[in-house]
């Protein structure tokens, strides 16, 4: 099942959200867990929603809006009056808007808040998608949150932990710093990982990477830890 802190799960083109707004902690035990929708499913649109309390599932993706994503989710933000806590286990990725991003999906226009904490046990970790083979795009990053997982080969983006085979990160500008972070394998100022067919377009960097301890045969980059596919100005 999945849990959202306004609706479970939506489905089809006329299922729509506006100007929703969470405050609650949202929690399952089993399954999908977002601060406004557990799951964002083809053609559904959450827009202009605010996702500002804690998510934990126990077992599955949590998200600071949506754990999964295959619609859009336009214009939102997560975290922008309160501390949050976003907790994955037993799942590789999260991210603070939404952990996966499927082949379809739109997440555009994010907006994060300055006290954002994503814990559990994924290592696929991005600001605002953590596994993306949709679009993320116009969003900018000025605060980067804080990560407290138990894994230790991370896989960590600006904006987006991977960027899989058919994704497409645009017009995306980090700003935010990354001061002595460890663990790493690959750390990227937009992306932490750019697969082959993956494009990152007309993105920028402007921050610090400060190297902390980091997993052997670590890469950093200001765009991207590790490219494989098309990076694109």
């Amino acid at each position: 099942g999945s849990a959202g802190g306004v609706v479970g799960a939506q489905e089809g083109a006329k299922a729509v959200l506006r100007y929703a707004k969470n405050l609650g902690q949202v929690t399952a035990n089993v399954g999908a867990a977002g601060g406004i929708v557990g799951m964002n499913s083809v053609s559904s649109t959450v827009e202009n929603c605010i996702g500002n309390g804690s998510v934990t599932s126990n077992d599955g993706y949590a998200g600071g809006v949506a754990s999964e994503n295959y619609g859009t989710i336009r214009s939102c933000s997560v975290g922008t009056d309160n501390r949050v806590t976003l907790i994955t286990r037993n799942k590789t990725a999260a991210g603070a808007i939404c952990a996966v991003n499927h082949k379809g999906g739109t997440v555009q226009g994010a907006v994060l808040g300055d006290h954002i904490t994503i814990s559990g046990s994924a290592f696929i970790l991005g600001a605002v998608v953590g596994d993306n083979s949709g679009t993320v795009t116009e969003t900018e990053v000025s605060q980067q949150l804080t990560y407290s997982v138990s894994a230790s080969t991370l896989q960590v983006g600006g904006a987006v932990g991977i960027n899989r085979a058919g994704g497409m990160v645009s017009k995306v500008k980090v700003t935010s710093d990354f001061e002595k972070f460890t663990k790493y394998t690959y750390l990227g100022g937009v992306v932490g990982q750019n697969n082959a067919s993956g494009k990152v377009t007309e993105c920028t960097y402007s921050g610090t990477i400060a190297e902390g301890k980091s997993a052997v045969g670590n890469c950093y980059g200001g765009i991207a830890g590790l490219n494989g596919g098309l990076l694109q100005g």
